[in-house]
């Protein structure tokens, strides 16, 4: 049987801009990801994203190269950003899952549904980090 350790890593880096549209969940966020990360079974590339609220349910991610995908995540409430929006990845060895997209100062936040890439890499590794990257104004 494998037993589940959970840690938590936070990842600095340096970001690009954030620009928040009102107080709400439609802000847009621009942000450098360090490294390459999957969303809906989809790998991702390291790169500049934009992340934008589409509707009331949609999340739009684009990249640099013109990649663009949208998935439909559902509302979660935490803890309000101390002034910065955040996005959290789940992390399985060396590979990275986009799990939640947090505005500035918002305690709702965007949580994307697991895929089945990650749910096989739970199984397999048992071993999950969360990793966040803080995104700054």
């Amino acid at each position: 049987m494998k037993t589940r350790l959970w840690g938590i890593e936070t990842i600095a880096v340096a970001v690009l801009s954030v620009t928040a549209v009102g107080q709400s969940l439609s802000a847009v966020q621009t942000a450098q990801v360090p490294f390459p990360f999957v969303v809906s079974d989809k790998t991702l590339p390291a790169g500049t994203y934009v992340l934008t609220k589409v509707g009331e349910t949609a999340l739009r991610i684009s990249n640099s190269a013109g990649q663009s995908m949208v998935v439909q995540p559902h509302k979660v409430e935490g803890r309000v950003s101390e002034g910065s929006g955040r996005l959290v990845f789940h992390r399985y060895s060396n590979v990275y899952f986009l799990s939640e997209v947090w505005s500035p100062a918002q305690d709702i936040g965007l949580q994307l549904f697991r895929s089945r890439a990650e749910l096989k890499l739970q199984n397999q590794e048992g071993e999950m980090h969360i990793a966040e990257l803080r995104l700054q104004k």
